[in-house]
């Protein structure tokens, strides 16, 4: 009978150890280590509570510049001087013109077929025996040039004296070889051979090559 009571009384003491202990409410069972009886042990975690702050991005204004527009350039237009003949009286007169860089021979014809240019100091002295119309073509072979004049131009020659005939040829001749003593030039009409009357008034050969040479006596000093 006495040991049964010590059994219920060591029971009852064993209770109150546990309820001293405070046994956790959680249901969940963690396992204790064998070398730590006591879980002193068991890591506590702590839950750590992030805020996030949004940043709203703030539009800033674009600074404009505004830019004036070039003003535009023009190229500039590159000439040269061409040699134009003109009639002085009885003399050939030396006008030099500003053309185009590189000019074609026939550019500086048909600057010649143009008439004097409006220059106020040499128009009242300079007329011209070539009028407008009185070359057809003009081409160039094994250093000669092959000009081809009109019928009307042969003909309004014919009614000239000598010397104005000389005078008309003499403006083509040396304005198509620009003064240049080595150049050739032989006269047709039409594609038909023609004679021309030179500086010293004689009267040349059907596709008779002449130069500047021919027209020099009639150049002013």
């Amino acid at each position: 009978m006495s040991r049964r009571i010590l059994s219920l009384s060591g029971l009852a003491v064993a209770a109150c150890v546990v309820a001293a202990c405070g046994i956790p409410k959680n249901s969940e069972l963690e396992r204790v280590r064998a070398d730590d009886p006591f879980g002193l042990a068991l890591v506590t975690t702590t839950s750590t509570t992030t805020t996030s702050t949004t940043i709203v991005p703030t539009t800033l204004p674009v600074a404009t510049t505004s830019t004036a527009p070039l003003p535009e350039t023009t190229a500039p237009v590159i000439s040269e001087q061409a040699k134009l003949y003109f009639v002085n009286d009885d003399r050939l007169f030396l006008l030099e013109v500003a053309v185009v860089a590189n000019a074609t021979p026939s550019i500086i014809i048909d600057k010649l077929l143009e008439g004097v240019p409006q220059v106020a100091e040499v128009t009242e002295a300079l007329q011209t025996q070539v009028p407008p119309g009185a070359v057809r073509d003009i081409t160039f072979e094994g250093g000669v040039a092959y000009l081809d004049v009109s019928a009307a131009f042969v003909a309004q020659v014919a009614t000239l004296t000598p010397n104005e005939q000389a005078l008309a040829f003499g403006q083509l001749v040396l304005t198509v070889l620009q003064g240049d003593p080595i150049g050739q030039i032989i006269f047709s009409s039409e594609g038909a051979p023609v004679q021309v009357v030179k500086g010293n008034g004689e009267t040349s050969q059907p596709s008779e090559t002449l130069s500047v040479d021919d027209y020099a006596n009639l150049l002013t000093g």
